[in-house]
């Protein structure tokens, strides 16, 4: 073996344990060790590697004009006091000048050098003579310190320490700006849930690249989180409805296209089987190249909403079927007359074929004739009781397309004996373009058999050739159907149009004011409105609008 290559296996060997003490310190910065524990052991490290060295770290305070002890395990307590707050400067010393000017400060003999002059006292009571200090840079270029070597003798860095000083001030810039990372976001995080949690509101952030997340208390009590638990994108898909999970994923896919906000409304499901409804938030953060940053989100739970409205709905749908009830009541000699006809027709027809039966004369045509009009009579009769059955029926109406031409003529027939018995013309003027609309039959039925009512009372006082009653429709530009009902009674209040629409008010002498209130609310649940107005040849003009439906049919609970 060379003398050369004993040299080099020598200086091998001494390196050794410096690179494993810089990767053990690299392992305390991914660990997040405290900042204060990883700058002692890089003044450690370094000051190993030579005799007589002693090293400190000063950082730069939050204003950036003062300075903030690190790390000095090895020099006296009382100098380490006396610069811990110090201001920087061009004259203070090597560290606050080093910080000032963002430059390497040499002072081989603090004794003699200006720059120490308010501190050279300080530095000769504690057998300090020379001091290097380097700026410690962030890689966004900002000061965040400085490293500096002291010795007892005056003189400068050789090359070895040279060597040491960039290697500290390097793993000293990954530490400190970690730590100042991860304090920003922790401040960060504490202001947005205490905003949040002010709000009643869940805020949460997913991190894409390294699949975590934050989320704040509140947010874990909505989800059902563990206050330490690790979160992961797939820790929310969890709590996803089964139902929802597509919906969900398609809006993040479009906000993340279209680089907008993104709004969804869906159901959550808790560890212990809970359902909340809630509707979430959130937007995405890219960097400087398009790649993603983050997807922040806020989630409102809406589950206490929801119940409220289920709650009304119900009650809402309860009222709708007493008003029904209450209705078919004053229709009762009507309904009455309704099924008379087709009973008699019928009770008529068997008999008339048992005369001919009892006559032996049995004509096949004629018995055919008479077998036709009892099955036409019956289905009548069976049209009549389905159309009370279900006026009275309770629970969930299901909505479908209809054209109201035909809900219209199929409710004038279940009037047709009070209209005649109230000896009133009722003239229709359907459009034939109507378009068709989504909706309950028998909650619209429901509607117009309120309107035709007291369409029919507003003209009761008048004569019988005055009795009129105008049932219209038409296409507004096809994006909506207009039902109108129009009398040539006395017209509305002339105090407040309005005031027939409210609830207990009515005109009628024994009436309880909760038609009209039930009709509104109806054809409001139905995206659409109804209104009144008094008519310009006397009477009142009451109407209503409904969406016109969508191209596919829809099947919905209304």
């Amino acid at each position: 073996m060379s003398e050369r290559d004993g040299i080099g296996k020598g200086h091998r060997e001494k390196e050794e344990p410096f690179y494993a003490g810089q990767g053990r310190i690299l392992e305390m910065i991914a660990a997040s060790a405290p900042l204060a524990d990883i700058l002692t052991r890089i003044v450690l490290l370094m000051e190993a590697q030579t005799d007589g060295l002693r090293c400190s770290i000063l950082l730069l305070s939050n204003d950036g004009k003062h300075v903030r002890h690190g790390a000095a395990p090895n020099l006296p307590e009382a100098y380490v006091k006396a610069v811990d707050g110090l201001p920087i400067g061009p004259r203070v010393g090597s560290c606050g000048t080093s910080m000032y000017l963002r430059k390497q400060v040499v002072t081989t003999d603090v004794l003699t050098d200006p720059l120490w002059s308010d501190y050279r006292d300080l530095a000769k009571s504690c057998g300090l003579r020379a001091c290097w200090s380097t700026p410690i840079i962030s890689s966004h270029g900002d000061v965040l310190g400085s490293f500096a070597m002291y010795r007892q003798e005056p003189r400068g860095p050789n090359p070895e320490e040279t060597r040491l000083t960039e290697a500290a001030t390097h793993i000293a810039s990954i530490a400190i700006e970690r730590q100042q990372g991860h304090s920003m976001l922790r401040e960060r995080e504490a202001r947005i849930s205490l905003a949040a949690e002010s709000a009643d509101l869940a805020f949460w952030v997913l991190y894409p690249e390294q699949n975590t997340a934050w989320m704040s208390e509140k947010g874990r009590a909505m989800y059902g989180f563990t206050p330490h638990e690790l979160l992961t994108r797939e820790s929310f898909v969890s709590r996803i409805h089964p139902d929802e999970p597509a919906a969900v994923q398609a809006a993040f896919e479009q906000a993340r296209a279209s680089q907008q906000t993104f709004e969804i409304e869906h159901r959550i499901v808790l560890p212990y089987g809970k359902t909340r409804w809630v509707i979430t938030r959130g937007r995405y953060l890219w960097d400087e190249h398009g790649n993603v940053l983050e997807i922040i989100c806020v989630t409102i739970d809406l589950s206490a909403q929801k119940q409220s409205d289920l709650q009304l709905q119900v009650q809402r749908e309860e009222l709708a079927r007493l008003s029904r009830i209450a209705l078919m009541g004053e229709m009762t000699a009507s309904l009455g007359h309704e099924l008379n006809q087709p009973l008699a027709a019928i009770a008529n027809n068997a008999a008339a074929a048992r005369r001919f039966f009892d006559r032996g004369q049995i004509d096949p045509a004629i018995l055919k004739e008479l077998l036709a009009d009892i099955t036409a009579a019956s289905h009548r009769a069976g049209e009549v009781i389905n159309g009370i059955r279900g006026m009275a029926r309770k629970g969930k109406s299901t909505r479908s397309r209809l054209n109201l031409n035909d809900v219209i003529r199929d409710t004038l027939r279940l009037v047709r004996s009070d209209i005649l018995i109230r000896e009133t013309a009722v003239v229709t003027d359907f459009d034939s373009l109507l378009p068709d609309v989504e909706a309950a039959p028998v909650q619209i039925q429901q509607v117009l058999l309120n309107l035709i009512m007291n369409a029919l009372d507003a003209v009761e006082a008048l004569p019988p050739a005055e009795r009129r009653i105008i049932i219209s429709t038409r296409s507004l530009k096809g994006k909506s159907a207009e039902v109108s009902v129009r009398d040539f009674g006395t017209g509305l209040p002339a105090d407040r149009a309005e005031k027939v629409f409210d609830h207990f008010f009515s005109t009628k002498a024994e009436g309880m004011g909760m038609g009209l209130t039930i009709a509104r609310s109806i054809v409001e649940a139905h995206a659409g409105t109804l209104g009144a107005e008094d008519a310009e040849a006397g009477g009142a003009l009451f109407f209503f609008h409904l969406p016109a439906a969508q191209r596919l049919p829809i099947n919905k609970a209304a």
